[in-house]
């Protein structure tokens, strides 16, 4: 009876052993889940670890996406950098990536970022690009500052970039996030909003672990 309970003891050890240091397998599956960038682009976070999201104002799938990406934003580790990328795709798309790097710099882009969706997309205050200026001045700017900063040098350069890198990414939809330059996540096959988020913190904490 006592070999009995002591081998029915050790079952039970090595049983939660295995439960506890069984290999990971990976959640998230390269081809399906997510995408090899390649080659890989270089990233502007230093040490970071650089998350983007690629997105347009005019996107209702971004507008709906926005919310879930404001508090998964609170849940980074101090090393992860997120930004957000405008996509380049022309007509429209120039117009409110324009806005979205006049508003950064002018310093109100953390005040009208969500509005500016909701403008577009619920109240639907914004038809053409003559509306944008006005809409950043009800936020607090002069809208004819505004409408001249949308050409100036310092917003070209940055749209330039966005025009650059979008494509080498492999951008071709929105929202589309962008981990350390390496990986893509699209919001297509299995890819919820959810599953996006998670698949960015599996990237993540893959390129972490890299780095050790």
């Amino acid at each position: 009876m006592l070999t009995r309970l002591l081998a029915l003891v050790l079952l039970g050890v090595a049983t939660a052993c295995s439960a506890q240091t069984a290999p990971t397998a990976e959640t998230f599956t390269a081809g399906t889940d997510y995408f090899l960038i390649e080659p890989s682009q270089p990233t502007s976070s230093g040490d970071k670890i650089e998350v983007l999201e690629v997105f347009g104002y005019s996107c209702s799938h971004c507008a709906s996406f926005e919310p879930k990406i404001a508090e998964w934003k609170k849940t980074l580790a101090a090393d992860v950098s997120f930004n957000y990328m405008p996509a380049m795709f022309g007509g429209i798309w120039e117009n409110f990536a324009r806005a979205y790097y006049t508003a950064e710099t002018m310093g109100i882009l953390g005040k009208t970022h969500e509005a500016m969706f909701k403008a577009v997309h619920v109240e639907k205050t914004i038809q053409a690009v003559e509306d944008i200026p006005a809409f950043y001045a009800s936020h607090g700017v002069n809208a004819d500052e505004f409408a001249a900063t949308m050409n100036s040098f310092a917003v070209n350069a940055k749209v330039g970039r966005s025009q650059q890198q979008v494509p080498r990414y492999g951008v071709s939809s929105t929202p589309t996030m962008i981990v350390a330059g390496k990986y893509r996540i699209e919001a297509s096959g299995p890819n919820s909003h959810e599953r996006m988020l998670q698949v960015a913190d599996f990237l993540v904490a893959k390129e972490r672990a890299a780095a050790k």
